[in-house]
């Protein structure tokens, strides 16, 4: 009896422990979800619209959010106390705690991170409740269909955030066409502009735009399935057939084993180029500029995307071998494709690209390879033989090489350029052309039909001059699905192309090899331009971003989430068909 009365008495001193500790944890949670909601609201007026006020109210602003911090800090304490140091669905709490109490950002900027996370963590919540969740959950998105509403809703994010006065150096803002043609340009890693972006927009604007680019580059689902990881969580069915659809990989084991590579091969070059670029600028500039410039240029270049804070690109590096090899570096890397690189790494030993078996490295890596390094040589010789005499008649001979090298590589849906890109021979941007619709490679960061694309329909025409039946390479058939959807692609895309250059021949004013360049630029998301982006009108930059947008889709996915797929269960009779 005694015993049972000290289990009793022990019973409700927890009891009563764990109602205080309710309590207190529900008082705290109404007190950062009242000073979040306030923080909201000032990040927006004060941060975003730059509204300036009164002493007293910043002195009550900087008060909230030292108290908001504080609160944030006892609540995380609180929940490791409650989970029992079971830390992993806490990472981004812990994270952010770490950096509050590191002092590493201001009161008022970590008092508007915290803000942000526990608004938008309130809006979740709300949505749940009333059963929005539940309903977006029950809609059957294709792969296709999600991977075009989640990259629309990056760019209208980013859209609204360079609208706001605080994202220029002026403090008006970005008007709406300008700041979408931005995002859209950023979020497709394309590179084509209507400001510039080292001297218009300001340090939240270019962060804007840096993120875009990385999500961009990355991909929005890819990056919510590894943050989804990272918290000891795993994906619906539902979920893991879709990310498997857009990463074109059958087994989900090897879908999470890519995703993770692919953050570590990013991770890698983006550091490595930013640390390159560094050390290579620190004696030209301020500290804070060279490396604000080295992360930028360094992400910017690794994505692709042609982004640069200098007016006049890179062409005061076009003597500079050192520039010009840690770009070419990073834009090859970038254009590879993730799939490439993992299947290099996997073949070789501790990353030596000298110790790689080719016997083992797949069929679709060696004809990505073959056909980059074809490409790559074809644009180097044309663009030193037509421009030798042109644009690189100041330069002397190794620097010929080296930037014809340069724009050779960058033509692959880069967007830098060392030398002016409106001088250039008609024929040099008509072989251009063609190499920016060819493009990068699949699950790749650049844009275009795709190496491999291009590749098999050159195998397919081989195929047919030969009187095969079957499409082969490297004793190998390649199936006639893959024919089909390769012969889809160039034939969607050249479709949208035509359609769209006719309609801005017919509405802009300007030179028709410098209209065709730039609506072939946006669709293989480049970036280069003749100059002809400043002069688009609003009609123009409506067309040239639905260009950047398809091109970063690409016309199939497009085609697949706009249409609906219906199962054919009739086969009629063949037919004979007189065709060439």
């Amino acid at each position: 009896s005694f015993t049972c009365l000290l289990l009793v008495n022990q019973f409700n001193r927890s009891s009563n422990r764990m109602i205080y500790m309710n309590k207190i944890i529900q008082m705290l949670d109404s007190l950062i979800s009242f000073l979040s909601v306030l923080g909201m609201i000032e990040t927006i007026l004060v941060k975003g619209f730059m509204y300036s006020l009164p002493g007293i109210f910043q002195l009550l602003i900087r008060s909230g959010y030292t108290a908001l911090i504080a609160f944030f800090l006892i609540r995380v304490a609180f929940r490791i106390y409650q989970t029992g140091w079971k830390l992993r669905e806490m990472i981004p709490d812990i994270f952010l705690s770490i950096i509050l109490l590191g002092m590493f950002l201001p009161v008022s900027v970590g008092g508007s991170i915290v803000s942000i996370r526990v608004v938008i963590l309130l809006c979740i919540g709300f949505l749940k409740k009333i059963g929005l969740m539940g309903f977006m959950a029950q809609i059957k998105l294709n792969p296709a269909r999600l991977l075009l509403l989640s990259f629309l809703g990056v760019i209208m994010t980013g859209t609204v955030f360079l609208m706001l006065p605080a994202a220029t150096v002026d403090g008006d803002g970005t008007r709406f066409i300008d700041a979408f043609f931005t995002s859209t340009s950023a979020t497709c890693v394309t590179g084509l502009i209507v400001k510039d972006t080292g001297h218009y927009f300001s340090l939240f604007g270019k962060l804007v735009i840096l993120t875009l680019i990385q999500i961009g580059g990355l991909g929005i689902m890819t990056l919510s399935t590894l943050y989804t990881m990272i918290l000891g969580k795993q994906l619906g069915l539902r979920q893991e057939e879709q990310m498997r659809g857009i990463l074109d990989q059958t087994s989900t084991v090897r879908m999470y084993k890519l995703i993770v590579q692919i953050i570590k091969i990013t991770l890698f070059f983006e550091c490595l180029g930013a640390f390159l670029l560094f050390v290579k600028w620190i004696p030209e500039m301020s500290l804070r500029e060279a490396l604000s410039h080295s992360i930028f240029h360094s992400i910017s270049a690794f994505c692709n995307a042609g982004f640069s804070l200098n007016t006049m690109n890179l062409e005061r590096y076009v003597n500079d071998y050192y520039i010009n090899g840690v770009f070419m570096v990073l834009i090859i890397a970038g254009g590879l494709g993730f799939v490439v690189i993992s299947d290099l790494i996997k073949n070789s030993r501790k990353f030596n690209p000298l110790t790689i078996q080719w016997k083992r490295v797949s069929v679709h890596t060696k004809l990505v390879i073959s056909t980059t390094g074809a490409l790559l040589a074809v644009g180097f010789l044309s663009f030193f033989f037509f421009e030798f005499d042109n644009t690189m008649l100041d330069l002397s001979s190794i620097n010929k090489l080296f930037a014809a090298a340069f724009q050779s590589v960058t033509l692959r849906t880069a967007g830098f350029n060392t030398i002016d890109i409106s001088d250039l021979r008609e024929t040099t941007l008509f072989i251009g052309m063609i190499l920016m619709f060819i493009g990068a490679s699949p699950s790749s960061t650049g844009g275009g039909i795709k190496t491999t694309t291009f590749a098999v329909l050159l195998l397919t025409i081989k195929s047919i001059l030969t009187s095969r039946n079957k499409v082969e390479i490297h004793m190998r058939t390649i199936p006639h699905q893959t024919v089909y959807k390769a012969i889809a692609i160039f034939l969607f895309s050249f479709s949208l192309l035509l359609i769209i250059c006719v309609i801005l021949l017919t509405t802009q004013q300007g030179d028709f090899i410098d209209i065709i360049f730039e609506a072939v630029s946006a669709i293989g998301t480049v970036g280069l331009s003749t100059g002809m982006t400043n002069h688009l009108d609003t009609t123009g930059k409506l067309l040239i971003i639905i260009l950047m947008y398809t091109g970063r889709l690409g016309p199939l996915t497009v085609a697949l989430a706009l249409g609906e797929a219906k199962k054919v269960k009739i086969e009629y009779p063949t037919t004979r068909i007189a065709v060439g």
